[in-house]
Protein backbone atom coordinates (compact mmCIF):
# COMPACT_ATOMS: atom_id res chain seq x y z
CA UNK A 1 0.00 0.00 0.00
CA UNK A 2 1.28 3.49 -0.75
CA UNK A 3 1.49 6.19 1.79
CA UNK A 4 2.36 9.69 1.85
CA UNK A 5 5.66 10.08 1.05
CA UNK A 6 6.69 5.86 0.26
CA UNK A 7 9.12 4.90 -2.11
CA UNK A 8 8.08 5.03 -5.27
CA UNK A 9 9.07 4.62 -9.66
CA UNK A 10 8.13 7.16 -11.83
CA UNK A 11 6.56 3.78 -13.75
CA UNK A 12 4.03 3.12 -10.45
CA UNK A 13 2.89 6.86 -10.52
CA UNK A 14 2.44 6.51 -13.95
CA UNK A 15 0.97 2.87 -13.08
CA UNK A 16 -1.32 4.87 -10.85
CA UNK A 17 -2.71 6.90 -12.80
CA UNK A 18 -3.59 4.23 -15.08
CA UNK A 19 -1.39 5.90 -17.98
CA UNK A 20 0.72 2.38 -19.46
CA UNK A 21 0.33 -1.15 -18.00
CA UNK A 22 2.34 -3.31 -15.82
CA UNK A 23 3.82 -5.44 -19.33
CA UNK A 24 4.84 -1.48 -20.58
CA UNK A 25 6.60 -0.86 -17.42
CA UNK A 26 8.05 -4.27 -17.09
CA UNK A 27 9.85 -4.17 -21.05
CA UNK A 28 10.82 -0.37 -20.22
CA UNK A 29 12.90 -1.62 -17.11
CA UNK A 30 14.27 -4.38 -19.26
CA UNK A 31 15.42 -1.55 -21.92
CA UNK A 32 16.41 0.85 -19.31
CA UNK A 33 18.82 -1.48 -17.87
CA UNK A 34 20.56 -2.71 -21.09
CA UNK A 35 20.76 0.86 -22.77
CA UNK A 36 21.04 2.69 -19.28
CA UNK A 37 18.85 5.34 -20.44
CA UNK A 38 16.12 6.61 -17.35
CA UNK A 39 12.80 4.49 -17.97
CA UNK A 40 10.98 7.33 -18.18
CA UNK A 41 13.05 8.29 -21.86
CA UNK A 42 12.74 5.22 -22.76
CA UNK A 43 8.72 4.94 -22.23
CA UNK A 44 8.83 8.52 -24.38
CA UNK A 45 10.89 6.47 -27.18
CA UNK A 46 8.51 3.69 -26.87
CA UNK A 47 5.84 6.29 -27.81
CA UNK A 48 3.82 4.86 -24.24
CA UNK A 49 3.51 8.69 -22.50
CA UNK A 50 4.43 12.06 -24.08
CA UNK A 51 7.79 14.05 -22.45
CA UNK A 52 5.07 16.44 -20.85
CA UNK A 53 3.29 13.56 -19.03
CA UNK A 54 7.15 12.19 -18.23
CA UNK A 55 7.97 15.78 -16.85
CA UNK A 56 4.75 16.15 -14.82
CA UNK A 57 5.14 12.79 -13.23
CA UNK A 58 8.37 13.97 -12.22
CA UNK A 59 7.23 16.86 -10.63
CA UNK A 60 4.32 15.14 -9.08
CA UNK A 61 7.02 12.59 -7.05
CA UNK A 62 8.62 15.30 -5.89
CA UNK A 63 5.64 17.24 -4.22
CA UNK A 64 4.92 13.81 -2.76
CA UNK A 65 8.16 12.87 -1.63
CA UNK A 66 8.55 16.50 0.16
CA UNK A 67 4.65 15.96 1.71
CA UNK A 68 3.09 18.64 -0.11
CA UNK A 69 0.69 16.56 -1.30
CA UNK A 70 -0.75 13.09 -0.99
CA UNK A 71 0.03 9.67 -3.81
CA UNK A 72 -3.67 9.64 -4.66
CA UNK A 73 -3.52 13.59 -5.29
CA UNK A 74 -0.73 12.90 -7.54
CA UNK A 75 -2.12 9.74 -9.99
CA UNK A 76 -5.24 11.51 -10.01
CA UNK A 77 -3.33 14.77 -10.79
CA UNK A 78 -0.87 12.75 -13.95
CA UNK A 79 -4.28 11.25 -15.06
CA UNK A 80 -5.26 14.73 -15.98
CA UNK A 81 -2.20 16.15 -17.62
CA UNK A 82 -2.23 12.85 -19.72
CA UNK A 83 -5.95 13.21 -20.69
CA UNK A 84 -6.20 17.24 -21.08
CA UNK A 85 -2.73 18.15 -22.03
CA UNK A 86 -3.05 20.55 -19.00
CA UNK A 87 0.33 21.02 -16.53
CA UNK A 88 0.27 19.79 -13.51
CA UNK A 89 0.21 23.33 -11.76
CA UNK A 90 -3.26 23.59 -13.27
CA UNK A 91 -4.24 19.85 -12.47
CA UNK A 92 -3.47 20.35 -9.19
CA UNK A 93 -5.22 23.85 -8.94
CA UNK A 94 -8.81 21.90 -10.36
CA UNK A 95 -8.21 18.83 -7.54
CA UNK A 96 -7.81 22.12 -4.94
CA UNK A 97 -4.38 20.83 -3.81
CA UNK A 98 -1.79 23.16 -5.37
CA UNK A 99 0.54 23.52 -2.59
CA UNK A 100 1.39 27.01 -2.10
CA UNK A 101 3.64 29.29 -2.98
CA UNK A 102 5.00 29.89 0.50
CA UNK A 103 5.74 26.09 1.51
CA UNK A 104 9.30 25.25 1.38
CA UNK A 105 10.74 22.02 -0.65
CA UNK A 106 14.33 20.34 -0.33
CA UNK A 107 14.95 20.53 -3.86
CA UNK A 108 18.48 20.38 -4.85
CA UNK A 109 18.05 23.94 -7.10
CA UNK A 110 16.41 25.67 -4.19
CA UNK A 111 18.93 24.58 -1.50
CA UNK A 112 22.03 25.82 -4.57
CA UNK A 113 20.10 29.49 -4.78
CA UNK A 114 19.77 29.91 -1.40
CA UNK A 115 23.12 28.37 -0.76
CA UNK A 116 24.38 31.26 -3.06
CA UNK A 117 26.03 28.60 -5.61
CA UNK A 118 23.67 29.27 -8.85
CA UNK A 119 21.76 32.17 -10.01
CA UNK A 120 18.06 31.49 -10.32
CA UNK A 121 18.38 32.22 -14.00
CA UNK A 122 21.06 29.35 -14.27
CA UNK A 123 18.67 27.05 -11.98
CA UNK A 124 15.68 27.68 -14.48
CA UNK A 125 18.32 27.22 -17.43
CA UNK A 126 19.52 24.19 -16.36
CA UNK A 127 16.22 22.37 -15.51
CA UNK A 128 15.40 23.06 -19.28
CA UNK A 129 18.69 21.54 -20.28
CA UNK A 130 17.63 18.80 -17.66
CA UNK A 131 14.26 18.14 -18.85
CA UNK A 132 15.39 17.95 -22.33
CA UNK A 133 17.94 15.37 -21.93
CA UNK A 134 16.52 13.68 -18.97
CA UNK A 135 19.72 13.61 -16.98
CA UNK A 136 19.83 14.83 -13.59
CA UNK A 137 20.12 18.50 -12.67
CA UNK A 138 23.32 17.59 -10.46
CA UNK A 139 24.82 16.04 -13.68
CA UNK A 140 24.12 18.98 -16.00
CA UNK A 141 25.62 21.34 -13.82
CA UNK A 142 28.49 19.49 -13.63
CA UNK A 143 28.55 18.66 -17.47
CA UNK A 144 28.69 22.51 -17.80
CA UNK A 145 31.00 23.27 -15.57
CA UNK A 146 28.69 25.12 -13.46
CA UNK A 147 29.71 23.44 -10.36
CA UNK A 148 32.10 20.66 -9.14
CA UNK A 149 31.51 17.41 -8.33
CA UNK A 150 32.90 17.63 -4.53
CA UNK A 151 29.76 20.94 -4.72
CA UNK A 152 27.13 18.68 -6.12
CA UNK A 153 27.59 16.12 -3.82
CA UNK A 154 27.68 18.25 -0.78
CA UNK A 155 24.01 19.37 -1.68
CA UNK A 156 23.13 16.17 -2.22
CA UNK A 157 24.36 15.19 1.30
CA UNK A 158 22.56 18.27 2.67
CA UNK A 159 18.99 17.38 1.06
CA UNK A 160 19.43 13.78 2.20
CA UNK A 161 20.18 15.11 5.55
CA UNK A 162 17.17 17.54 5.12
CA UNK A 163 14.67 14.70 3.99
CA UNK A 164 15.84 12.75 7.17
CA UNK A 165 15.03 15.58 9.79
CA UNK A 166 18.49 15.94 10.75
CA UNK A 167 18.78 19.63 9.83
CA UNK A 168 16.48 22.46 9.01
CA UNK A 169 16.91 24.05 6.37
CA UNK A 170 18.70 27.26 7.64
CA UNK A 171 21.53 24.91 9.05
CA UNK A 172 21.59 23.12 5.53
CA UNK A 173 21.89 26.60 3.93
CA UNK A 174 24.97 27.63 5.94
CA UNK A 175 26.69 24.20 6.22
CA UNK A 176 26.86 24.40 2.16
CA UNK A 177 28.09 27.64 1.78
CA UNK A 178 30.87 26.53 4.40
CA UNK A 179 31.14 23.39 2.39
CA UNK A 180 31.91 25.36 -0.58
CA UNK A 181 34.39 28.02 0.98
CA UNK A 182 36.64 25.35 3.12
CA UNK A 183 36.25 22.19 0.20
CA UNK A 184 35.29 19.94 2.79
CA UNK A 185 32.36 17.53 3.17
CA UNK A 186 29.19 18.70 4.44
CA UNK A 187 28.97 16.59 7.33
CA UNK A 188 32.31 18.14 8.55
CA UNK A 189 31.02 21.50 8.16
CA UNK A 190 28.32 20.72 10.46
CA UNK A 191 30.54 18.81 12.84
CA UNK A 192 32.50 21.93 13.39
CA UNK A 193 29.30 23.66 13.78
CA UNK A 194 28.21 21.45 17.08
CA UNK A 195 25.36 19.46 14.64
CA UNK A 196 25.54 15.74 15.23
CA UNK A 197 24.66 14.07 12.45
CA UNK A 198 25.03 10.84 13.62
CA UNK A 199 28.25 9.67 11.43
CA UNK A 200 30.71 9.35 14.02
CA UNK A 201 30.11 5.52 14.45
CA UNK A 202 32.14 3.19 11.74
CA UNK A 203 29.49 2.53 8.71
CA UNK A 204 30.12 2.97 5.04
CA UNK A 205 27.65 4.40 2.58
CA UNK A 206 25.87 2.33 0.28
CA UNK A 207 26.98 4.21 -2.72
CA UNK A 208 31.07 4.63 -1.57
CA UNK A 209 30.78 1.12 -1.00
CA UNK A 210 30.08 0.75 -4.86
CA UNK A 211 32.66 3.55 -6.01
CA UNK A 212 35.31 1.72 -4.01
CA UNK A 213 34.70 -1.53 -5.83
CA UNK A 214 34.69 0.00 -9.15
CA UNK A 215 31.27 -0.96 -9.97
CA UNK A 216 30.00 2.65 -10.30
CA UNK A 217 32.08 6.06 -11.25
CA UNK A 218 31.39 8.93 -8.80
CA UNK A 219 29.41 10.39 -11.83
CA UNK A 220 27.28 7.50 -11.89
CA UNK A 221 26.30 7.72 -8.05
CA UNK A 222 25.60 11.25 -7.78
CA UNK A 223 23.33 11.18 -10.84
CA UNK A 224 21.73 7.87 -8.90
CA UNK A 225 21.55 9.55 -5.26
CA UNK A 226 19.83 12.37 -7.49
CA UNK A 227 17.28 10.31 -9.20
CA UNK A 228 16.74 8.17 -5.62
CA UNK A 229 15.90 11.81 -3.67
CA UNK A 230 13.50 12.99 -6.42
CA UNK A 231 11.87 9.18 -6.94
CA UNK A 232 11.88 8.96 -3.37
CA UNK A 233 13.90 5.30 -3.87
CA UNK A 234 16.63 3.88 -2.26
CA UNK A 235 19.80 4.07 -4.12
CA UNK A 236 20.07 0.42 -3.80
CA UNK A 237 16.62 0.08 -5.96
CA UNK A 238 17.79 2.99 -8.56
CA UNK A 239 21.50 1.25 -9.56
CA UNK A 240 19.29 -1.76 -9.93
CA UNK A 241 16.87 0.22 -12.26
CA UNK A 242 19.91 1.12 -14.31
CA UNK A 243 21.42 -2.62 -14.59
CA UNK A 244 24.77 -1.40 -12.77
CA UNK A 245 24.15 -4.31 -10.15
CA UNK A 246 21.77 -6.99 -9.48
CA UNK A 247 19.40 -8.19 -7.06
CA UNK A 248 22.11 -10.54 -4.99
CA UNK A 249 24.79 -7.88 -5.64
CA UNK A 250 22.80 -5.42 -3.48
CA UNK A 251 21.73 -7.94 -0.50
CA UNK A 252 25.29 -8.45 0.09
CA UNK A 253 26.50 -5.42 -0.35
CA UNK A 254 23.64 -4.27 2.47
CA UNK A 255 25.07 -7.34 4.52
CA UNK A 256 28.84 -5.89 4.35
CA UNK A 257 27.48 -2.71 5.24
CA UNK A 258 25.58 -4.02 8.19
CA UNK A 259 29.62 -5.91 9.22
CA UNK A 260 31.00 -2.63 9.17
CA UNK A 261 28.29 -0.73 11.16
CA UNK A 262 28.81 -3.74 13.65
CA UNK A 263 32.91 -3.65 13.36
CA UNK A 264 33.15 -7.21 12.12
CA UNK A 265 34.84 -5.51 9.10
CA UNK A 266 36.89 -2.31 7.95
CA UNK A 267 35.69 -0.63 5.34
CA UNK A 268 38.48 -1.75 3.23
CA UNK A 269 37.87 -5.36 3.95
CA UNK A 270 34.04 -5.09 2.91
CA UNK A 271 35.11 -3.70 -0.36
CA UNK A 272 37.76 -6.52 -0.56
CA UNK A 273 34.88 -8.90 -0.08
CA UNK A 274 32.87 -7.34 -2.62
CA UNK A 275 35.00 -7.37 -4.99
CA UNK A 276 35.75 -11.05 -4.48
CA UNK A 277 32.13 -11.87 -4.47
CA UNK A 278 31.79 -10.23 -8.05
CA UNK A 279 34.38 -12.80 -9.42
CA UNK A 280 31.86 -15.86 -7.75
CA UNK A 281 33.38 -16.19 -4.25
CA UNK A 282 30.69 -16.99 -1.56
CA UNK A 283 30.69 -14.35 1.67
CA UNK A 284 32.19 -16.80 4.32
CA UNK A 285 34.99 -18.00 1.90
CA UNK A 286 35.68 -14.69 0.85
CA UNK A 287 36.05 -13.40 4.57
CA UNK A 288 38.44 -16.04 5.06
CA UNK A 289 40.74 -14.99 2.31
CA UNK A 290 41.08 -11.58 3.62
CA UNK A 291 41.22 -12.80 7.20
CA UNK A 292 44.82 -11.83 8.72
CA UNK A 293 46.96 -14.20 10.80
CA UNK A 294 48.52 -12.96 14.38
CA UNK A 295 50.70 -9.68 13.55
CA UNK A 296 53.08 -7.86 15.29
CA UNK A 297 52.56 -4.26 17.13
CA UNK A 298 52.98 -2.39 14.52
CA UNK A 299 50.62 -4.22 11.34
CA UNK A 300 48.13 -4.57 14.86
CA UNK A 301 47.76 -0.96 15.99
CA UNK A 302 48.60 0.56 12.21
CA UNK A 303 49.97 3.68 11.09
CA UNK A 304 46.03 4.93 10.14
CA UNK A 305 45.19 4.06 13.64
CA UNK A 306 47.81 5.83 15.26
CA UNK A 307 47.22 8.99 13.31
CA UNK A 308 43.29 8.47 14.55
CA UNK A 309 44.00 8.22 17.70
CA UNK A 310 46.39 10.88 17.89
CA UNK A 311 43.80 13.40 16.61
CA UNK A 312 45.83 14.13 13.47
CA UNK A 313 43.87 12.62 10.78
CA UNK A 314 40.12 11.76 11.29
CA UNK A 315 39.05 8.53 11.23
CA UNK A 316 37.26 9.02 7.97
CA UNK A 317 39.77 10.63 6.25
CA UNK A 318 42.32 7.32 7.03
CA UNK A 319 39.61 5.10 5.73
CA UNK A 320 39.66 6.95 2.21
CA UNK A 321 43.45 7.10 2.56
CA UNK A 322 43.78 3.11 2.95
CA UNK A 323 41.28 2.55 0.12
CA UNK A 324 43.00 4.77 -2.40
CA UNK A 325 46.48 2.88 -1.27
CA UNK A 326 44.87 -0.38 -1.57
CA UNK A 327 43.27 0.03 -5.00
CA UNK A 328 45.94 2.14 -6.48
CA UNK A 329 49.07 0.28 -4.80
CA UNK A 330 50.35 3.47 -3.79
CA UNK A 331 52.04 3.90 0.21
CA UNK A 332 49.63 5.08 2.39
CA UNK A 333 52.28 7.78 3.95
CA UNK A 334 52.30 9.08 0.11
CA UNK A 335 48.30 9.35 -0.58
CA UNK A 336 47.53 10.97 3.09
CA UNK A 337 50.65 13.85 1.38
CA UNK A 338 49.21 14.00 -1.63
CA UNK A 339 45.72 14.36 -0.60
CA UNK A 340 47.19 16.97 2.43
CA UNK A 341 45.20 15.47 5.06
CA UNK A 342 48.45 15.97 7.33
CA UNK A 343 51.78 17.58 7.31
CA UNK A 344 54.82 16.36 6.56
CA UNK A 345 56.58 17.10 9.70
CA UNK A 346 53.74 15.25 11.48
CA UNK A 347 54.14 11.82 9.18
CA UNK A 348 57.93 12.19 9.68
CA UNK A 349 57.28 11.51 13.54
CA UNK A 350 54.47 9.42 13.45
CA UNK A 351 56.89 6.85 10.79
CA UNK A 352 59.29 6.94 13.61
CA UNK A 353 56.88 5.77 16.16
CA UNK A 354 55.67 3.19 14.47
CA UNK A 355 59.41 1.68 14.06
CA UNK A 356 59.61 2.07 17.79
CA UNK A 357 56.72 0.47 18.55
CA UNK A 358 58.03 -2.03 16.15
CA UNK A 359 61.29 -2.45 18.07
CA UNK A 360 59.03 -3.02 21.06
CA UNK A 361 60.44 0.19 22.49
CA UNK A 362 56.98 2.05 23.01
CA UNK A 363 53.32 0.67 23.68
CA UNK A 364 51.11 1.97 21.31
CA UNK A 365 49.22 4.01 24.01
CA UNK A 366 52.96 5.91 24.46
CA UNK A 367 53.79 6.12 20.75
CA UNK A 368 50.44 8.07 20.76
CA UNK A 369 50.97 10.20 23.36
CA UNK A 370 54.21 10.91 22.29
CA UNK A 371 52.85 11.31 18.52
CA UNK A 372 50.34 14.19 19.85
CA UNK A 373 52.99 16.26 22.19
CA UNK A 374 55.56 16.30 19.44
CA UNK A 375 52.97 17.98 17.31
CA UNK A 376 51.35 20.52 19.71
CA UNK A 377 54.57 21.27 21.24
CA UNK A 378 56.77 21.45 18.48
CA UNK A 379 59.55 19.51 20.38
CA UNK A 380 61.70 16.87 18.75
CA UNK A 381 60.63 13.11 19.27
CA UNK A 382 63.73 12.23 21.25
CA UNK A 383 63.06 15.45 24.15
CA UNK A 384 59.89 14.10 24.34
CA UNK A 385 60.65 10.47 24.63
CA UNK A 386 63.22 11.19 27.23
CA UNK A 387 61.39 13.68 29.93
CA UNK A 388 58.42 10.87 29.52
CA UNK A 389 61.03 8.37 30.37
CA UNK A 390 60.80 6.16 27.72
CA UNK A 391 63.66 6.17 26.73
CA UNK A 392 65.96 4.91 29.81
CA UNK A 393 68.98 3.30 29.89
CA UNK A 394 67.92 -0.26 28.96
CA UNK A 395 65.98 1.60 26.46
CA UNK A 396 69.16 3.19 24.61
CA UNK A 397 71.57 0.27 25.06
CA UNK A 398 68.68 -1.85 23.41
CA UNK A 399 68.03 0.44 20.31
CA UNK A 400 71.23 1.43 19.46
CA UNK A 401 69.89 1.26 15.92
CA UNK A 402 66.93 2.47 16.05
CA UNK A 403 67.49 5.73 17.32
CA UNK A 404 69.66 7.40 14.53
CA UNK A 405 66.54 6.51 12.40
CA UNK A 406 64.66 8.88 15.42
CA UNK A 407 67.13 10.91 14.95
CA UNK A 408 67.37 11.22 10.79
CA UNK A 409 66.29 13.60 8.60
CA UNK A 410 65.38 11.27 6.02
CA UNK A 411 61.10 10.64 5.71
CA UNK A 412 60.82 6.78 6.11
CA UNK A 413 58.06 5.28 3.85
CA UNK A 414 55.97 3.29 5.01
CA UNK A 415 53.58 1.23 2.66
CA UNK A 416 50.84 -0.92 3.83
CA UNK A 417 50.24 -4.25 2.43
CA UNK A 418 47.19 -4.96 0.57
CA UNK A 419 45.66 -7.30 3.90
CA UNK A 420 46.33 -3.66 6.25
CA UNK A 421 43.40 -3.60 8.35
CA UNK A 422 42.64 -0.12 10.11
CA UNK A 423 40.64 -0.89 13.58
CA UNK A 424 38.11 1.40 13.18
CA UNK A 425 35.38 2.72 15.89
CA UNK A 426 32.93 5.58 12.53
CA UNK A 427 30.00 8.45 7.02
Amino acid sequence: MNTLGSNMLIGDLLRGAKIIQMHDLTNAVQVASKTGLPVGRVLVMLGLVTTETVHAALQAQSLVRDRLISMDVATKAIGMVASYRIDLERALECLGSLPGREIETNKLGDLLVLAGLITNECLIESLKTSQHLNLPLGRILVLKNILKENVVEAALSAQVLLRDGVIDRKTAVAALKNAKHTHTSIESCLSAAGVDTGNKRQTVRLGELFVLAEIVTEPDLLAAVEIGLNEGTQIGQVLMQFGFINEETLETSLKLQQMVHKHSLSVSQAVQVLRLHLQGVDIPNAIASIAEPEVNPVQAVGLAEVLYLAGLVPQEETEKALAISYASRIPFNTVLLQYNMIKEEALHVATRCMLLMGENLLTAEEAIVALHHCVWSGMELVVVLSKMGWLDKQHKEESQQSLPIILGDTPITYTPAPEFNPTASMW
